[in-house]
């Protein structure tokens, strides 16, 4: 996981990593439910990672620069993770990190940064409603 900064995504690091490019086949926006969770605790050894448990320790990490993950449950019942992330790669809105460890429903784009998911969000307005758990 990397951190980020008040610099783009791809312009806070200094490995070579793709650009964030639009999935062609979702063009229009998305509205995906599910958990926001940051990507530093979920992926790492702490336990639980996620959750109401996690809730302050998660909205900490990502307002310190730590990408947001999404997880969301697909239609066959397997768990996704997308990256959310603001315009250009930037960072995600703080209204919207605010919601950490609770149902959320999230309107953007999809994209991929290499064979990474990723949803851009717009600003707080992205905010769809609560998701129903």
């Amino acid at each position: 996981m990397l951190e980020v900064l008040d610099t783009p995504l791809i312009a806070a690091t200094r490995l070579p990593l793709p650009a964030i490019t639009p999935d062609p086949r979702r063009p229009d926006p998305v509205t995906l439910a599910g958990e926001l969770m940051d990507g530093k605790c979920h992926l790492g050894v702490m336990k639980p990672g996620d959750g109401r448990g996690h809730r302050a320790c998660a909205i900490l990490c990502m307002r310190g620069g730590i990408p947001p993950l999404l997880q969301v449950t697909t239609d066959d019942g397997d768990e996704r993770l997308l990256l959310v992330h603001g315009p250009e790669g930037g960072r995600c809105p703080d209204a919207i990190i605010e919601r950490a460890g609770e149902p959320i429903a999230l309107t953007g784009r999809l994209g991929w940064i290499g064979d990474l998911p990723t949803l851009e969000v717009a600003g707080p307005t992205a905010l769809a409603g609560v998701a129903a758990r």
